[in-house]
């Protein structure tokens, strides 16, 4: 299976353009986005099925943390960029995905495409985890047995195999189950840690700037505020990630180790919303090669109708039994 984090894909292809003119040419972008999955699918076909995670506008973590990845308006105003016609017209290519395509694609109000990347994983991996989802919606729990995700079917191995199209160090933590990889498309490398736990204790230990995340050590506002995190020396946190928080943390500390597993250890996801990803991914494709065929011609986009087959080919999702 391969699971593709699409806003990484899509922002990486816009940039990508800007850099050459920072008018948005919506078709050009629709046309690179497209290439790049159809490339994907070709390169890593091996993989089996791909699978479209998306990013919802709403987040469940900032209804815990606002603080969550908000810097990141301020530096979207000061890009000099319409990101409204920019998020106008990605919108408008996940919801042609979802329509056109036979992809599966997972889009969920409060739910990141992290979190739906990390559910799929776990899906597949931890039983535990499957109970729990069954226990929580019988109706999803008559879609999990009787859906084609459960059923028995002869398949190699490697349609088993996970394969994370992403550069977020976010998904490292995944490496923790058995024949999930990733790769990083923009890096251009294959994304490796022999030990994921360590390296997901030492990310909630030291946090991460990007989304806003402080280090365990400060206060969750020191991003929007532009103050200074306390310091953590990096010996320090590699020694602290293999203990127990309990061993080194004050009662304040301890709170922000909490905040920051609840941001990124991908366990944390809330089950209503663990149970909607699972119930949209049983959903099968709507697109087939006649609605690509149709939709590749109404948007006048010839190379990709040259390579239609590319595109189309679809399997039954392999059964975490098997």
């Amino acid at each position: 299976m391969i699971l593709v984090d699409l806003n990484q894909v899509m922002i990486a292809t816009l940039m990508a353009q800007i850099n050459k003119t920072p008018e948005v040419d919506e078709n050009l972008i629709r046309h690179m986005v497209l290439n790049c999955l159809r490339s994907y699918k070709k390169k890593y076909k091996e993989h089996g099925n791909m699978v479209i995670c998306c990013d919802h506008r709403k987040n469940w973590r900032k209804l815990i943390f606002p603080e969550y990845k908000a810097h990141r308006k301020g530096l979207r105003q000061t890009s000099g960029l319409n990101w409204d016609t920019i998020f106008g017209s990605l919108n408008q290519l996940r919801e042609d995905l979802q329509n056109h395509f036979p992809y599966r694609v997972v889009y969920i109000e409060g739910a990141e495409a992290d979190d739906i990347i990390g559910v799929i994983v776990r899906l597949y991996h931890d039983y535990e985890f499957q109970r729990e989802l069954r226990a929580s919606s019988k109706e999803l729990e008559g879609a999990m047995l009787a859906g084609d995700l459960w059923k028995s079917q002869k398949s190699s191995k490697s349609t088993h195999e996970m394969l994370i199209l992403s550069g977020d160090k976010d998904f490292v933590q995944l490496q923790r189950y058995p024949r999930v990889k990733q790769y990083g498309p923009v890096q251009g490398k294959w994304i490796k840690n022999d030990d994921p736990i360590k390296a997901l204790n030492q990310q909630i230990l030291e946090g991460d700037r990007g989304d806003g995340v402080p280090n365990f050590l400060t206060q969750g506002d020191v991003f929007v505020t532009k103050g200074r995190q306390k310091p953590l020396m990096r010996k320090k946190s590699r020694m602290w990630a293999t203990m127990n928080p309990d061993d080194f943390c004050t009662a304040e500390t301890k709170a922000y180790y909490q905040r920051n597993k609840t941001m990124i250890d991908l366990t944390q996801t809330p089950l209503n919303i663990s149970t909607e990803i699972v119930t949209e991914f049983l959903k099968p494709p709507k697109g087939n090669k006649t609605t690509v065929l149709n939709y590749l011609i109404k948007k006048r986009l010839k190379l990709l109708i040259e390579h239609l087959e590319e595109s189309v080919s679809y399997t039954h999702l392999p059964s975490p039994r098997d």
